[in-house]
């Protein structure tokens, strides 16, 4: 896989004091990676994202509630230039679908590794959108749900009238 060229600046949204101690001490550790900043206030980022103007911003979705959906949509909103990787839990297809709606450009299940964390990131960055398999799966079935085929008439009648007329 290529690597990004220059230093990647990331801000970092986390309200999980555990997984973002982790995180942050993984971030720091890899080369190519620069954290701008760390927080767990959605409300306090959005003129630190405006002033910084990072790579990519991480998102972690430990916090219950839509606060972290507005965030995004305001985000994508001010910024749509910047895009948002969002970490967390499995979360419901309804919600991946409302956060790919407000721009969000990648996703990042809680149980994977961290060389999966890098790549999502990596991927993002060169513009590429990434939604893990865990996710993908329950997305396609309710898209074949929803967007079923239309069911095509039976041709055995016609065919069969067909057969009938050329035997006469």
């Amino acid at each position: 896989m290529a690597r990004v060229k220059k230093r990647l600046s990331i801000v970092l949204v986390d309200d999980h004091m555990p997984a973002r101690e982790v995180i942050v001490g993984l971030i720091r550790a890899e080369p190519g990676f620069q954290l701008l900043t760390v927080s767990a206030e959605l409300e306090a980022l959005s003129t630190t994202i405006q002033e910084t103007r990072p790579d990519l911003v991480l998102l972690n979705l430990a916090r219950k509630g839509r606060g972290r959906l507005t965030f995004a949509a305001a985000l994508h909103g001010s910024a749509p230039e910047i895009p948002v990787v969002v970490m967390g839990l499995a979360p419901r297809r309804e919600d991946v679908q409302a956060l790919v709606r407000t721009g969000v450009a990648g996703f990042i299940m809680a149980n994977a590794p961290f060389e999966v964390h890098l790549r999502t990131i990596l991927l993002v960055a060169q513009g590429n959108r990434v939604l893990p398999p865990d996710l993908t799966h329950g997305l396609f079935i309710q898209l074949r749900r929803r967007y079923r085929a239309p069911q095509s008439p039976s041709i055995l009648p016609s065919l069969r009238l067909s057969v009938l007329q050329a035997r006469s």
